[in-house]
């Protein structure tokens, strides 16, 4: 597989090949003048060539932004920034007039190829550089240090709390987070211990010891009899923190920015998956007359659903909060939820990180309650965004309570309600320093999006997304299988992208696979999916008969983690160094952990990378006749 520099000229051709797929699929639906449409894909060649992949990714997403505020006839579409004027004017004159107001019955087919064509690159992953890890740490301080106090001298906004506050207490009542089990997250943790080797903490903090003690919390299941729980001596032995210490780790966010999540401590985050999956359970239960149904943390359909209806009848608006999770106060939230203070808020401040170790060392104390990157911060900042929404539209409307309470729906910071109480929520908001995405709040027209769907007078408009794509970021196994979903997501998410699925089956030359072509779901096997009937496999597919299993087989390629290996020595060593432990190497060769508080251990480190192999896998029933012969 030949190499890829990201951004290159071989990844802009790449880019611009999965391109002209869709315009080809453009092209094919005899609705357009072709002859524009070639101009364009050249003139968007030319460019993406010349000045690279931010063309794709970053351009044409921000015309892609202001094209979605004009279907709400908020603003005018006007031209592309750095193109001439000319330029996607085919696609234009389908939904907008002369002066890019919308047009009363705009073609829906144009809406969707506009926003696919601006939004395909939108999401790519790429890696950041120093001066925008720099940029979004600053950012991150500031926008923490700058958290309004509680709004005391503000009656209104005052009156709103205490309205919460008694929300939170009806719909809470009766839960009880010390009635919890913990258990690891699959994420990374702030001591750096792989995800086999987290039984092996040494410290926690006073506050999380206190209300959690670990020979009481830190076990298995109640039904194990060898768990963490035997292991007197070393949680007697235990480091004693005052604070809990998070670390700060960045992961992509779209072509240009990035975001900051927090890795926990491994007991702190053992203690939040317990909580977390305690107020999952409490909200998303029918007994929950308040939050069932209306406050969501596993299912998005809901509100996609609204959002849907909402486009077509305008009874319905989405909100969205801008860096939401990092706006919610800690005095706010120990205000709104003071009511259930013994069962839930001492709990959750028990195993909240106090602070985050920034990239150069320094320790940034925090004024709001979690950052991403906690178990707990998505279920309290809905649960907080919901009862504040209730409580304003209680206060400006007069509207009973429960009323509200049944207009409003949240899922995270994704916020679905009518638009008497979106009023007031954009009014009241910004007094608790939370802030509204005026980009991605549709509160007007036809247009609607929530938790993913974007939808327009009642029709799904939502676009395909590149993330990973061979020969644009990179080689490895993930960015092969997030191609391989791209792929199948075009196929079947947007049947209207025949041609730009197929075209990916093509570029074999850069290190795709033969894959088999099937029209269904099938978990196991990767696989393309395709919308033409009796398209399963390619003709060097294998078959067989097992007759073990009494059933017909066919050789797939499958995915799968790659072993365990010793890690590398410097790697450890930086790692160890940055916790103030020391490493020696033992006799037989091994890393070994000197701690002072604990005795020697060998230190492993899984490298779960991933493998492919062929496996046999049973055949569909509709594809007999492929064999039979």
């Amino acid at each position: 597989m030949p190499s890829f520099k990201i951004d290159g000229k071989e990844s802009r051709r790449v880019a611009l090949r999965l391109l002209y797929g869709f315009f080809e699929d453009m092209y094919n639906r005899g609705i357009y003048n072709n002859v524009k449409l070639e101009a364009d894909y050249q003139l968007l060649s030319r460019k993406t060539q010349a000045e690279g992949l931010t063309v794709l990714a970053s351009i044409l997403p921000e015309h892609g932004a202001i094209y979605d505020r004009s279907l709400q006839g908020i603003t005018r579409c006007a031209s592309v920034k750095g193109f001439k004027r000319s330029f996607l004017s085919e696609l234009r004159r389908r939904t907008h007039d002369g002066n890019g107001y919308l047009l009363t019955n705009p073609c829906i087919q144009s809406i969707k190829d506009m926003r696919q064509l601006c939004q395909m690159f939108k999401k790519l992953e790429v890696p950041y550089s120093a001066v925008q890890t720099d940029k979004a740490v600053k950012e991150f301080v500031e926008t923490d240090t700058n958290i309004p106090a509680l709004p005391l001298r503000d009656p209104d906004a005052l009156s709103a709390m205490v309205v919460a506050r008694a929300c939170i207490q009806k719909a809470l009542q009766g839960l009880n987070l010390f009635n919890i089990q913990g258990h690891h997250g699959p994420g990374s943790v702030a001591e750096g211990i792989p995800q086999w080797d987290k039984c092996a903490w040494t410290s926690m903090s006073i506050s999380l010891r206190t209300y959690y003690p670990p020979e009481k919390y830190f076990f298995l299941t109640d039904s194990m009899e060898y768990p963490l729980r035997d292991q007197w001596k070393r949680y007697q032995n235990l480091e004693t923190t005052p604070v809990a210490l998070a670390l700060m780790a960045f992961v992509p966010k779209t072509f240009d920015k990035i975001r900051i999540i927090n890795e926990e401590s491994t007991p702190n985050m053992w203690i939040q998956q317990g909580q977390k999956e305690a107020l999952y359970r409490n909200a998303e239960s029918w007994r929950n007359r308040y939050l069932f149904r209306h406050v969501n943390f596993t299912n998005q359909n809901i509100n996609r659903k609204l959002a849907l209806d909402g486009s077509k009848s305008g009874k319905i608006i989405t909100l969205d909060l801008s860096k939401a999770s990092d706006t919610v106060g800690l005095d706010h939230i120990k205000f709104v939820f003071g009511g259930v203070e013994r069962t839930v808020l001492l709990p959750l401040l028990a195993s909240r990180s106090n602070g985050v170790i920034l990239p150069n060392g320094d320790v940034h104390h925090y004024r709001k309650f979690a950052p991403m990157g906690s178990a707990t911060c998505f279920p309290i900042e809905a649960l907080y965004f919901w009862a504040l929404g209730v409580a304003v539209s209680h206060l400006t409307s007069g509207d009973p309570l429960w009323t509200c309470s049944r207009r409003i729906w949240v899922y995270g910071d994704d916020i679905v309600t009518v638009p008497q109480y979106g009023e007031a929520i954009a009014e009241y908001f910004p007094k608790f320093g939370l802030k509204l995405n005026e980009d991605k709040c549709c509160t007007a027209g036809k247009f609607r999006e929530s938790c993913g769907m974007d939808a327009f007078d009642g029709i799904d408009v939502t676009p395909v997304r590149v993330k990973r794509f061979v020969g644009i970021t990179g080689e490895d196994p993930q960015t092969l299988l997030s191609s391989i979903g791209f792929q199948n997501n075009s196929a079947y998410v947007n049947p209207s992208l025949a041609r730009t699925a197929r075209t990916l089956c093509q570029l074999r030359a850069y290190g795709l696979p033969r894959l088999s072509v099937y029209d269904d779901f099938e978990p196991g096997y990767l696989h393309y999916r395709d919308t033409s009937p009796g398209q399963w496999f390619h003709r060097k597919t294998k078959f067989r008969w097992n007759e073990h299993l009494q059933r017909y087989e066919f050789r797939a390629l499958s995915a799968g983690p790659d072993g365990v290996g010793l890690c590398h020595l410097e790697q450890w060593l930086d790692v160890q160094a940055s916790l103030g432990r020391l490493a020696t190497t033992g006799k037989d060769g091994n890393v070994y952990l000197q701690d002072n508080a604990l005795r020697q251990q060998q230190v492993w480190e899984a490298r779960y990378t991933t493998r492919f192999k062929y496996n046999w896998f049973e055949l569909p029933g509709e594809a007999f006749t492929l064999i039979d012969g």
